[in-house]
């Protein structure tokens, strides 16, 4: 039985993961949907833009009008069911709580979230004014598990790396990796936080300056904040 043991936990943290990744393939076809939608996407004329909410700033301390609350038109316009923004390694690591039935928004205390997932920074000038399908690379990494670098709240855990350091794994995997999906719909495991040997560290901004503000650098930078 003892060695039974290793090898069923072994297996059931193989399925949480596969189903974070199955999560984060949903969530980026949602956006897709979402973006092909006039009645939803915002302005209600421009299709093909991914959702954003984030209006002049991350807004950290409200999450209906931060960088979050992107995520959240998904489930407001039906798009992407509420299930699909909790990691199961994250929950079963006490890092992640269900959504409430009622609940009008994701929600976070006492280190414990209702998303589990960072999605790129839709702040700045290469935020909200220029994420267009038609403008980025297919390959830009969209959606990620959660951005260790920051905590929920959207303070600062880890300074910007340099001397071409990688940014830390996400804790929702025990920093041994991290599931990501790309604007072409894919979703992979990465082992390092750099977009799979891209060189675009997925958690942090090109540019220091950037970075401080949680903004991306250019079009292309794959910056997935909380």
């Amino acid at each position: 039985m003892s060695i039974l043991i290793p090898a069923v936990n072994q297996a059931r943290l193989v399925a949480m993961r596969q189903t974070c990744r199955g999560h984060l393939h949903t969530i980026i076809q949602a956006c897709h949907y979402y973006a092909q939608n006039k009645q939803v996407h915002r302005s209600g004329s421009a299709l093909g833009a991914l959702p954003s909410a984030a209006v002049t700033s991350t807004n950290w301390a409200d999450i209906e009008t931060g960088n979050p609350a992107s995520l959240w038109l998904l489930i407001q316009h039906g798009f992407a069911a509420r299930e699909l923004f909790l990691c199961p390694e994250a929950e079963a690591r006490a890092r992640a709580d269900s959504l409430d039935d009622d609940a009008t928004s994701f929600t976070y205390s006492n280190n414990i979230s209702t998303l589990s997932y960072s999605y790129i920074s839709m702040v700045g000038e290469f935020g909200q004014k220029t994420s267009y399908f038609e403008e980025i690379t297919t390959s830009l990494v969209i959606v990620a598990d959660d951005n260790p670098r920051f905590d929920f709240d959207g303070a600062m855990l880890s300074p910007f790396p340099t001397d071409d350091a990688i940014s830390p794994n996400s804790l929702n995997h025990n920093e041994q990796g991290q599931n990501a999906a790309r604007l072409d719909g894919s979703a992979t495991w990465l082992d390092e936080a750099n977009a799979a040997g891209e060189g675009d560290d997925i958690y942090a901004a090109d540019r220091a300056a950037d970075d401080s503000k949680k903004e991306r650098s250019d079009i292309d930078d794959a910056f997935c904040v909380p």
